[in-house]
């Protein structure tokens, strides 16, 4: 087995006549125009020229339609099977082939046995064997408990665990909190703890964090680049807290069981002169993608697809969901189509009315039109648009936990989970039979009273 590393989340795993390539982000930048990647990749997606693709999970640096568009349609594509057939249906309409690994089961490739683990509603961890060598691409995946132990429990020895090790969230680097003591303390150590401890639960023999390489190079989003996390510290507190050996990989470099091959190091003293040197090779197409940023019909469209979605979102969510919102929400939106929209939950009931005074809100939205304009018509997801960073948040104290309920609601209506007959059918009774183990888990502390707490605080909150 032969992997080597391509840019971000995407490798290529090579055994045989198989050239498994997974999470292929390679062309262009992702979210709404708001991630490049950094370090640049090696290859584009015309080069690649992958026997089969793995895709872990929808999000946008991971699924790329550019970059799909540019592989052969001879590729077949890989997904875990979900509750529903979705992301099936979407790549398939790309024209591509595409497979469904059920939950926990192995397939044959080759020489490589592949074995996808589904985890909460949309993510997975793949597991790969050539018989002699096994590596688990758990990238961005937040496995635990239960259904981690049926992955060690299958895999006992893994020689190269590959993780993310910095946050993507926009919270809480684009909020801003009324109560100061409400910020929560997220540094780059606290990441790494949490990084370090699941290198402990799974005691590879070696390991590398990827999956957490990009940046912002748009003119209004560059004082982003502050919340780049090198590698360099967490690998630096690897010797003295696991037994795993640590390792620096870059793009171009290639890992056999052998060890290492170092083919290209970032010097990441040099990092604020390597940002300014992409943005000048960029910066045509930055300034390209900037002019596409039209709404057709402007604010007019704008306002009436604030309402349509909203009126339609609350209609979608369960009544016993919708009664726990509780929120007043201001959209200030700029640009040429710029308005203040305003969103208002009482106990479930929906108002789009503006109250008597304008600093009536919990939560201050300031976004420019185009990308809520890209999600209010469906043409990009609340997911997408809310890694993208390119808004800011006021909070009022204590409402953290209601913004956050709001948010979640709005993750699950992008795919399709709102709904009761989602889970309908006899694929997904299929389906969660699989993962029972994790939905023993979810039905223990739905009954105990712990799921808010279990499922929205920790990664969502303080």
């Amino acid at each position: 087995m032969r992997l080597t590393y391509l840019a971000h989340a995407s490798l290529l795993i090579e055994a045989g006549d198989v050239r498994l390539v997974t999470d292929p982000w390679l062309d262009g930048p992702t979210y709404l125009s708001a991630w490049w990647h950094f370090p640049a990749p090696v290859m584009r997606g015309a080069d690649v020229r992958p026997t089969h693709v793995y895709l872990t999970h929808e999000h946008a640096d991971h699924f790329h339609p550019p970059t799909l568009r540019a592989l052969p349609r001879s590729t077949t594509l890989l997904v875990g099977r979900y509750v529903t057939p979705r992301f099936r249906d979407k790549l398939a309409a790309l024209g591509f082939a595409v497979r469904e690994l059920p939950h926990g089961t192995p397939v044959r490739l080759g020489p490589l046995e592949l074995t996808s683990y589904q985890y909460r509603a949309d993510d997975t961890a793949l597991a790969i064997s050539d018989g002699r060598t096994t590596v688990l691409d758990l990238n961005d995946c937040l496995l635990r408990d239960r259904a981690l132990e049926q992955l060690l429990a299958r895999h006992p020895r893994i020689d190269l665990l590959l993780a993310s090790f910095a946050n993507a969230e926009a919270y809480p680097i684009v909020y801003s909190f009324e109560d100061p003591h409400e910020r929560p303390d997220w540094d780059d150590q606290s990441r790494f703890d949490t990084f370090l401890a699941k290198v402990r639960r799974v005691d590879p023999v070696a390991f590398a964090p990827f999956a957490s390489m990009f940046c912002f190079l748009e003119p209004s989003l560059r004082w982003l680049n502050d919340r780049i996390v090198s590698p360099e510290g967490l690998l630096a507190r690897a010797p003295r807290e696991v037994r795993a050996s640590p390792l620096a990989i870059d793009p171009g470099d290639v890992w056999t069981p052998r060890g290492l091959e170092r083919r290209s190091a970032v010097d990441w003293t040099r990092r604020d002169e390597l940002l300014d040197g992409y943005a000048r090779t960029h910066a045509a197409e930055i300034e390209l993608l900037a002019g596409r940023e039209q709404i057709p019909g402007g604010r007019a469209a704008l306002e009436g697809a604030f309402a349509g979605f909203f009126r339609g979102f609350a209609a979608r969510v369960p009544a016993p969901l919708r009664g726990r919102l509780s929120l007043r929400v201001r959209f200030d939106v700029t640009g040429p189509a710029a308005t203040t929209r305003w969103l208002s939950f009482d106990r479930g009931r929906l108002s789009l009315d503006a109250p008597a005074c304008d600093d009536a809100w919990d939560v201050r939205i300031e976004v420019p039109a185009w990308p809520l304009w890209m999600v209010l018509t469906g043409q990009e997801w609340w997911q997408h648009f809310g890694i993208s960073c390119r808004f800011r948040v006021g909070l009022r104290p204590g409402v953290r936990q209601r913004e956050v309920w709001l948010w979640s609601l709005l993750y699950l209506d992008d795919l399709g989970y709102l709904s009761p007959r989602a889970f309908a059918s006899p694929r997904a009774f299929g389906v969660l039979l699989r993962r029972h183990r994790e939905v023993a888990r979810y039905l223990a502390d739905a009954l105990g009273g712990r799921f808010a707490e279990r499922q929205l605080q920790g990664k969502y909150a303080r």
